[in-house]
């Protein structure tokens, strides 16, 4: 999937979207597949291997504040049926 030209990251982990939301990543979309999973797509950060592997590896400094707000904030998309 492409957008402007920029290659996309997709991930269904509620966590890992909304610590790449609190590191500054927008949410360009979301994707639901027919098994009901919903996908958060970002454009590609320059660093996103080594965004991915400190978050998987507990390394990912957030503030805690700011990710828990936006947990809230990507849950209400889901629930709100904004697509």
């Amino acid at each position: 999937m492409r957008l402007n030209e920029k290659q996309l990251v997709k991930t269904s982990d509620l966590g890992f979207a909304a610590a790449l939301v609190s590191i500054g990543n927008p949410v360009k979309g979301l994707e639901r597949t027919t098994s009901r999973r919903v996908y958060f797509c970002f454009e590609e950060p320059s660093k996103f291997s080594d965004i991915e592997s400190r978050y998987w590896s507990k390394n990912l400094t957030v503030d805690a504040y700011t990710l828990g707000q936006n947990i809230k904030l990507l849950k209400n998309r889901l629930h709100s049926g904004e697509l």
